[in-house]
């Protein structure tokens, strides 16, 4: 799935697997826990991602040669004591430290950089995370009650597309665990009901409907929807029948909501099927749980088809190791930070280039790039106990908790949200003393020289809370996920929509944990609930889910004081991402996005919402690292015959290929 969480399960119709379907639901379940290898039989990699691995090398062997050519004017020279060539200043108490590149956040995006300008023998960098960890949205937390913990992922899940994927190679390099997911699921009606003829997509079932739209929706996309004016539409008759009125004339970035393609494709309209509950939560499995938002701000234009398994191949690796998602950033960084300690389980660095606990308040950069940028910012504390709150991170009052770094380019890896925060922050006047711990403040103002820089005003990240319950005995099935239609105020069918079994086969077995997904409108309610409320308006979910199974085990309807242990994750109001993942909203195009992909003066934007063909997958921060590290490099540093295109930028046609979907197959 993307940056947050979730899997690009919806690539391919659900209804051409149903005998693989019907099959599974008879057998146990193949999802195995395993170590990531590279021979894994998810098929080959696509020529552009053998393309791009190639280009990649290229790029490594020409910096190398760079770097010899440099050595020949540098032999003899001796450094001061206290001070390194690399790392800038290396005393902590110094008043103002000075580097070459200052990276603002070590995601994955960050963590990739790093690795690319170490390689290099000349370019100096730091970097500043306002956490106490690596990782950004990759972060995971041990669960449960007593003595036996297990493994949580609270963002990222997936490892989306394998063959060819730069991320999926760092897992197999780090051994990383997991299991291939097979996605497969119960349907449960509105009342708590199962119901089979939703599960097989029946003649005449809701599933059925969405996943005809869907796949009919899909083929709007690509035959009539442009990334470019004058591409080519192939059946512009198909497209005249979809249009309002008229003929379809296409022009630069045309676009429509996912809804509206549904609609347009397929007259598919929630309100006027016949169990509208039933239709919005398998519209919701297609949909909401790809983007983490709902149709109606989904971009058909952006988001069809998935590039990750056209790049990249099929396959949904779950991750479920202790040293959790966050080990890929982590171990990255192990390959060339300095570390005290560096084994399969741990970590620890020792490297004056890393400094955490660094929240940056202020960057000041020049728009000519002829001036240093100087950032400015306070050490930070964890406060991980206030009721309603995810984990804190706020600035340390007074002048001696304050640090300032000069360097010549800024590069921020801030996720699309925390920016879009910053601009609100500028647009209302709200002066930098009162905004230390909202979001990062650029001097002069962002909105003032970067023209377009505002489409982020109208952009909202995909969501997903995650609650996580424990209970003492498990009473649901063996299926890997159970899709609810429960309904409830403004929420029709998507009010507790997807919950996925972490007691199965494979994963967890003896943890006897649920945990719910919800997304959109419902994502962000719950993100700002108290746990108590939460949880009292998710307990009759369940109980109407499993009613006989409860009573019989538990004696009655479940209480709260059923639940060993509960997590909720709040990443909308989490100061330090303000949202999700970057999304593929209806109000961002692709040529809004370019935006995001260019250098202004000393300032550079970086991050998965840089990668054009990739934005808020995982490895899309990864590819937006390197793509940015090697643009530097070229741009500024001369290393002229870089090649400063990657995967983000290139690939494969626009076409819908399927691929992968939620079911199981072998």
């Amino acid at each position: 799935m993307k940056i947050y969480a979730g899997a690009s399960h919806t690539a391919l119709s659900l209804v051409a697997l149903l005998p693989a379907m019907v099959q599974a639901r008879g057998a146990a379940s193949h999802f195995r826990r395993q170590q990531a290898q590279q021979d894994d039989p998810l098929g080959h990699a696509s020529s552009q991602a053998l393309k791009d691995k190639e280009r990649r090398q290229k790029n490594i062997d020409l910096i190398h040669a760079h770097n010899k050519q440099q050595q020949h004017g540098r032999r003899g020279l001796k450094l001061k004591k206290g001070k390194s060539n690399r790392n800038g200043e290396s005393n902590r108490k110094a008043k103002t430290m000075k580097t070459d590149v200052i990276i603002g956040g070590v995601g994955y995006a960050g963590a990739k950089l790093g690795e690319v300008l170490d390689q290099t023998d000349d370019v100096k960098f730091i970097i500043l995370e306002a956490s106490d960890r690596i990782g950004g949205r990759m972060y995971n937390i041990p669960f449960g009650a007593g003595d036996d913990k297990y493994s949580i992922e609270l963002g990222a899940q997936w490892i989306d597309g394998i063959a060819g994927s730069p991320s999926w190679d760092l897992a197999v390099e780090s051994g990383l665990l997991g299991s291939f997911d097979d996605f497969s699921f119960e349907v449960y009606a509105e009342n708590g009901d199962r119901n089979f003829t939703e599960e097989f997509f029946e003649e005449g079932s809701e599933c059925l409907a969405v996943d005809t739209a869907f796949n009919t929706a899909n083929t709007v996309a690509v035959d009539c929807l442009q990334l470019n004016e004058g591409d080519f539409v192939e059946d512009p008759e198909f497209c005249n029948l979809i249009a309002d009125d008229g003929d379809f004339v296409p022009e630069l970035n045309d676009d429509t909501s996912r809804e509206m393609a549904f609609d347009r494709a397929s007259d598919f309209r929630i309100p006027d099927r016949p169990t509208p509950s039933l239709a919005r939560t398998c519209d919701a499995f297609y949909e909401d749980f790809e983007h983490g938002l709902e149709p109606y701000e989904i971009s058909t234009n952006n988001s069809v088809p998935a590039y990750a398994y056209i790049d990249f191949g099929d396959g949904d690796y779950f991750v479920n190791d202790t040293r959790g998602f966050q080990w890929l950033p982590r171990f990255l960084c192990g390959k060339y930070l300095k570390t005290s300690v560096n084994t399969l389980d741990e970590i620890t660095f020792d490297d004056e280039r890393l400094k955490m606990n660094h929240k940056i308040t202020k960057v000041m950069w020049d728009p000519k790039g002829k001036k240093p940028v100087e950032v400015e910012g306070y050490f930070t504390e964890r406060v991980d106990n206030v009721p309603g709150k995810p984990v804190l991170f706020p600035c340390k009052k007074g002048k001696e908790n304050q640090f300032k770094i000069k360097g010549k380019e800024f590069v921020s890896t801030f996720a699309a949200t925390v920016l879009k925060e910053s601009i609100k922050l500028e647009i209302d006047g709200i002066s930098l003393e009162d905004s230390i711990d909202i979001a990062p403040r650029f001097v002069p103002p962002l909105t003032e020289n970067i023209e377009g820089i505002d489409v982020l005003l109208n952009y909202r990240a995909g969501i997903y809370n995650k609650a996580f319950f424990q209970f003492p005995t498990k009473f649901w099935t063996d299926t890997n996920y159970l899709v609810s239609a429960y309904s409830e105020g403004p929420f029709t069918g998507d009010f507790a929509p997807l919950w996925s079994n972490r007691a199965r086969d494979g994963l967890d077995p003896d943890s006897n944990i649920l945990h719910l997904y919800t997304y959109g409108n419902r994502g962000f309610k719950l993100d700002e609930m108290l746990e108590d409320d939460a949880i009292e308006e998710l307990l009759p979910v369940l109980n109407d889910m499993f009613k006989a199974n409860i009573t019989s085990l538990y004696g009655g309807p479940l209480t709260k004081e059923d639940i060993l242990d509960f997590y909720m994750t709040r990443w909308s109001i989490d100061p330090l991402f303000h949202g999700g993942y970057d999304a593929d909203h209806i109000n961002v195009t692709q040529t809004d996005r370019n935006t995001f992909r260019k250098r202004y003066g000393n300032l550079v934007l970086s991050g998965s919402y840089s990668c054009d063909r990739h934005p808020g997958w995982t490895h899309g921060g990864l590819l937006a690292g390197e793509r940015t590290g090697i643009f530097l490099l070229k741009e500024r540093y001369g290393y002229d015959e870089l090649d400063t295109n990657n995967i983000c930028d290139d690939g494969t046609g626009r076409t819908f290929s399927p691929t992968y979907s939620p079911t199981n197959m072998d």
